[in-house]
């Protein structure tokens, strides 16, 4: 999934399982991180560590977020959009 970049018909990846219950407590431990990092501990409550090295997933989460183009993160609602700049 994290490595092929999305799925063959273009769509969304959805865990075959139920996903992972998260409390409240792990909510309010999201809120202070970054995307990249918040992506990340999503990301490895999904995916088996058999599957996913957890080093692999830390490297290729950080690297999909930060290829060159600039992002930008809403403080009020977390979401990210690319940024077009004219030079």
């Amino acid at each position: 999934m994290i490595l092929s970049g999305g799925a063959p018909d273009r769509g969304l990846f959805v865990p075959a399982d139920d996903l992972p219950e998260i409390t409240v407590g792990e909510l309010e431990r999201l809120v202070p991180l970054d995307y990249r990092e918040r992506a990340l501990r999503i990301l490895e409550r999904l995916l088996h560590p058999s599957d996913v090295h957890p080093s692999l997933l830390r490297q290729t989460a950080q690297t999909a977020y930060s290829t060159g183009q600039l992002w930008a993160q809403d403080k009020n609602t977390g979401r990210t959009q690319k940024l077009f700049i004219n030079y």
